[in-house]
């Protein structure tokens, strides 16, 4: 498992890479990758090897199978959306567009992440990065899932999982928490704020963001203690919300 692992590491370094270097890449399809070369590419046998590659047979119930080929699908530029239908992100996999923002590649479609998995907090090891979601996203998913320079249209909903990340994002709706634990968000816009988030959950960190809570939605808010997350599970833990320029050395994107 730890070299596939690392095989996805390499990719999700790749799209990591987009941020620093805005530039189309012209890139070849290989045994880990699969790129699109706009909307007239996406063929039904090309979805089909797309969706096979995505959600790989013997996937592991809670932990991913050694056998599993790491994939990233690279979307190149286009002015038409691309019309992806239902997609299962298995583990070790990660979607990324190839243009100078999010906004050069726009993904239409329905984007499973807990297939064939027991417990959310399993969820591991997949990713979506430089591209525009056109509606809602359903990201229910724990660590190792980051959502990387991407704009949402609609809605985020976290689900319930344990903990993840997103970065240098916009999300036009709001974002739904349904019992994540603690969560980091860099460099992030919701315009619909964040709802949802319950009494007795770990912290979320917004730095750099703007993402309004919901009244209430903080029971240690203008608190000095806050008391503790166990034993019973019922004191809530504080968000924390950081202005970088304000520290001695500030975080860049």
């Amino acid at each position: 498992m730890r070299g596939a692992f690392t095989a996805w590491l390499v990719a999700w370094a790749v799209a990591d890479a987009l941020d620093l270097k805005p530039q189309p890449w012209a890139l070849d399809a290989s045994q880990n990758l699969i790129v699109v070369h706009g909307p007239e590419d996406l063929t039904p046998d090309k979805l089909s090897l797309i969706r096979e590659r995505l959600f790989q047979a013997q996937q592991g119930t809670d932990n991913p199978s050694p056998i599993l080929l790491p994939t990233t699908i690279a979307f190149q530029p286009s002015p038409q959306p691309y019309k992806v239908g239902e997609l299962k992100l298995g583990y070790y996999t990660m979607l990324v567009g190839l243009g100078r923002s999010p906004a050069d590649v726009r993904l239409e479609g329905d984007f499973q992440v807990q297939e064939g998995i027991d417990s959310v907090d399993n969820v591991f090891f997949k990713a979506i990065a430089n591209l525009r979601i056109l509606g809602d996203l359903n990201w229910g998913v724990s660590q190792a899932c980051p959502l990387r320079s991407i704009i949402v249209d609609g809605d985020v909903n976290l689900g319930a999982g344990s903990g993840g990340f997103i970065a240098n994002s916009t999300i036009e709706g709001k974002i739904i928490d349904e019992g994540q634990q603690q969560y980091l968000f860099r460099h992030v816009i919701a315009k619909g704020g964040l709802s949802g988030r319950a009494v007795g959950q770990m912290n979320f960190v917004f730095v750099d963001s703007d993402v309004q809570l919901s009244s209430g939605a903080d029971l240690c808010v203008h608190s000095t203690t806050c008391g503790s997350f166990y034993p019973t599970r019922n004191n809530p833990a504080p968000s924390i919300s950081l202005n970088s320029s304000t520290l001695p050395r500030p975080i860049s994107k």
